[in-house]
């Protein structure tokens, strides 16, 4: 996953995202000092060149929500997602075991979905969360990855019937790739999925590019089957 330009950072775990950003764009672009090195350190002093990287981070930087964590715990299903980068289907987790003080919090985290599309083969996968301070930034360590994955909710729905969060947009620090998931996929397609979409649009998750390759899209559970044990659990 190590990027071919020193300092470009790439998300971990996620081999293809690596990919475009590690070498495709650099492959497309002059290097970065030939476009930027030389002309704005010209026009601008040291400080003011600082200080334009911190404006642009922050413009860029999606704001994390403050979590009750407690309120994440519990039975969630993916409703939209990123299907070129999370190639699952049907997917279920269930966060639970939470451990929980002022400054930090940990959970468990089991994850069912199927391969590749609603006929692929049954998947499973066991992991942890971390989160430190009041935001929703967490950090999640999953048996099928060696990398911890970031884990940032930007946006949250309503509280539900069990005092529980009933969404919650997903995404990163480069603000792909991005999911929601959801306590009921029925009553999110109802109540919810329009507003969201159009967060995510009104925020340019959701813009030209994206739409042009597909890279954000709903999910469709009519597809999906699961035994009543199994649909019912961990609520």
């Amino acid at each position: 996953d190590a990027p071919t330009v020193p300092g470009v950072n790439t998300i971990p775990g996620l081999s293809n995202f690596n990919y475009i950003i590690g070498q495709l764009v650099p492959q497309m672009i002059p290097p970065t000092n030939t476009l930027l090195g030389s002309s704005i350190s010209r026009l601008l002093p040291k400080d003011a060149t600082k200080n334009l990287a911190k404006n642009v981070f922050r413009a860029v930087h999606p704001a994390a929500e403050n979590v009750d964590v407690a309120r994440m715990m519990g039975r969630w299903f993916q409703v939209i997602n990123s299907p070129h980068v999370i190639r699952e289907a049907c997917t279920v987790s269930h966060f639970g075991a939470l451990t929980n003080n002022t400054y930090s919090a940990t959970f468990t985290i089991l994850k069912f979905y199927r391969e590749g599309n609603s006929n692929g083969p049954p998947r499973f996968s066991l992991g942890y969360g971390f989160k430190a301070g009041d935001t929703g930034q967490f950090l999640l360590h999953s048996s099928n990855s060696p990398d911890a994955e970031p884990f940032w909710v930007i946006k949250l729905g309503p509280l539900n019937e069990y005092n529980q969060y009933d969404y919650a947009v997903v995404s990163n620090w480069v603000r792909y790739p991005v999911f929601v998931i959801a306590r009921d996929p029925e009553r999110f397609h109802r109540q919810h999925m329009k507003k969201v979409l159009q967060f995510l649009e009104d925020n340019n998750y959701i813009n030209v590019m994206t739409k042009a390759f597909n890279l954000i899209s709903p999910v469709d559970y009519s597809q999906c089957q699961y035994t009543p044990t199994f649909s019912g659990a961990g609520r």
